[in-house]
């Protein structure tokens, strides 16, 4: 919070000189922002300090008389003087290379040289630019840099669609999880066979039937009959049920990105779809609360500061939420987090109201009493109607955020 009381100056701090020369004060130093505080986030209590000011507590605990807050008097905005007439920049920069400081700066005129080419320069391709634009040409480039960003985005979506299916279920079922059953199988039966190799008797193992699979149908009958004998026929007969599931595998994986297209623009479709459902409901349920309590959640006739802070803390909350919001990510956490507070107060301060209703309507009963019965005053003085009360906000059971 930034410091509202100020500096204080006393007299006693001002020089003064001896008479007739008049005193001046010293200028008020002026307070340099640290770099903290510059990129420091806004505080979403701003505004309630503004409203409701922070009050401290004395040593007893007890709250401290609030002070009336003083007007600042309003700073008239500086009247700018009207633009001198100036020579043309032709002019100028002749009456400049005339100077002396020109002629005698050696150093002064290469920076002025240098200065003049690196604007010719800019000054050229400025005019390519124009000439490019007006030809059509930057915009053929930029019609062009469109079209590829949008085929590299049609492939992402292929690829993602694609990646997807990999991981779904029906695709674990259909095709993973049975070519997996059928190696272990494999491996189950020729567990325990010795075999004859290039490099001597062995136990066979599961590397020998994977060999299998990745072998031409020729090749992997001779193998399969030089490892495994006459149990050769069922090693082979699991190797075909596995090679016919993995190329219905890549035939499914090769039609989900061939339909990849139409997949998408149905994922679109359901995605807009629950989109609006979301926001039916939402509409519904914002409507339903502005309704029940209208004293607190709708905007009132005549009151300009009421509804400003209304629209503040809707508007504030629809950007944090919003996906293209221009919050930045500090932004958008501190103001989360300021809501976060502001509804875990809500229903405690609005139960304080309502009390402090009851008590004003109660003083008001009372006070209208007390006026009947004085003799002097015969009921001189209207006292303001009952306040009426509305649905308790805190105790209300059918309230949405009440619910269990």
């Amino acid at each position: 919070m930034p410091d509202l009381g100020g500096a204080e100056h006393s007299e006693s701090n001002v020089a003064v000189a001896e008479p007739p020369v008049k005193a001046t004060p010293a200028a008020e130093p002026k307070e340099t922002p640290s770099a903290e505080a510059e990129s420091a986030p806004p505080d979403p209590f701003a505004e309630l300090d503004e409203i409701a000011g922070i009050r401290k507590r004395d040593e007893k605990g007890k709250f401290e008389a609030k002070d009336k807050p003083k007007e600042e008097a309003k700073e008239e905005p500086e009247q700018e003087a009207a633009p001198e007439a100036t020579e043309s920049a032709e002019e100028s920069d002749e009456a400049f290379l005339e100077s002396s400081a020109y002629k005698r700066s050696k150093p002064l005129r290469d920076a002025y040289d240098k200065l003049r080419e690196s604007y010719s320069s800019l000054e050229k391709q400025l005019e390519e630019l124009k000439q490019k634009t007006e030809s059509g040409e930057v915009t053929n480039a930029l019609a062009d840099e469109n079209a590829s960003l949008k085929a590299r985005i049609k492939e992402y979506q292929a690829k993602q669609i694609v990646s997807d299916y990999e991981t779904s279920d029906e695709y674990q079922e259909k095709y993973i999880q049975p070519i997996k059953s059928l190696i272990d199988m494999a491996t189950s039966e020729i567990e325990g066979v010795e075999i004859e190799t290039a490099e001597g008797t062995r136990m066979a193992k599961k590397q020998d039937f994977l060999s299998l699979i990745e072998m031409p149908l020729k090749e992997a009958s001779r193998y399969a009959n030089m490892l495994f004998g006459d149990a050769a026929p069922q090693i082979l007969a699991m190797r075909t049920q596995i090679r016919t599931l993995n190329e219905q595998r890549k035939k499914a994986l090769a039609d989900a990105e061939k339909n990849s297209a139409e997949v998408s623009k149905k994922r679109l479709a359901e995605q807009a779809e629950q989109q609006r459902l979301n926001q039916q409901v939402w509409t519904k349920a914002d409507e339903k609360i502005v309704t029940r309590y209208p004293d607190l959640f709708g905007k009132i006739d005549g009151d300009e500061d009421h509804n400003r802070l209304l629209e503040k803390g809707l508007k504030d909350f629809d950007e944090a939420i919003s996906p293209e919001s221009p919050m930045t990510s500090d932004r958008r956490l501190t103001v989360m987090a300021g809501m976060r507070r502001y509804a875990a107060a809500f229903p405690a301060t609005v139960r304080k109201l309502r009390l402090y209703e009851d008590k004003v309507e109660e003083l008001e009963a009372e006070l209208k009493k007390l006026r009947s019965n004085d003799p002097d005053g015969g009921g001189r003085g209207a006292t303001k109607a009952a306040v009426k009360k509305s649905v308790s906000f805190a105790d209300d059971p059918d309230a949405p955020w009440n619910r269990r």
